[in-house]
């Protein structure tokens, strides 16, 4: 649905037999006027993403209809289905267990240089002397990714129509 509104244009393919024109969505086009639309917080509201949430989900929950999922990826500048989204609970051990072998207590080790990994009493990263310094483990780091990923921001429902149609408008032009 997304796509549909972008205007159509010859683009040049190679193919074995020779190249050829075939005609193709402009995914380019430039919506920079649209920007003020997508930064303009009167139009949005927060929204936690549950676990099992997918952006057809939400928008189905939201707007009534799931056909507009791209707006909470557009919004929110998701643009990967699975890494932008957080990983629900039940599959977070099998996530850490892929990645780091095992969800044992291991402490993180990519942030510093390979140091361990350190946070301040506030979440900032730090060196391991810094004062009040506090480890965290690959599984705590992990799951403050993850968990930082619930928080989206989901236009107004009474206002979809109208970011939808300044939407349409500007691709338009």
């Amino acid at each position: 649905m997304y796509f549909k509104k972008f205007p159509d244009i010859l683009y040049e393919f190679p193919f074995n037999s020779g190249n050829q024109l075939l005609r193709v969505k402009d995914i380019t086009r430039n919506v920079r006027p649209f920007q003020d639309v997508l930064n303009n917080v009167v139009y949005y509201d927060d929204y936690d993403i549950q676990d099992g949430d997918t952006p057809e989900i939400i928008s189905e929950r939201i707007y009534g209809t799931p056909l507009l999922h791209w707006v909470i990826m557009l919004v929110n500048e998701k643009y990967h289905y699975l890494n932008d989204f957080p990983i629900p609970e039940t599959r977070f051990d099998d996530f850490m267990i892929n990645k780091y072998g095992s969800i044992e207590v291991a402490y993180h080790q990519h942030i510093l240089y390979g140091k361990p990994h350190f946070v301040s009493s506030t979440g900032r990263v730090v060196d391991s002397d810094y004062p009040g310094a506090i480890p965290v483990t690959n599984y705590e780091y992990e799951r403050g990714l993850n968990e930082a990923k619930r928080r989206i921001r989901v236009v107004n429902a009474s206002l979809i129509d109208t970011f939808v149609n300044d939407l349409n408008r500007v691709i338009a032009k």
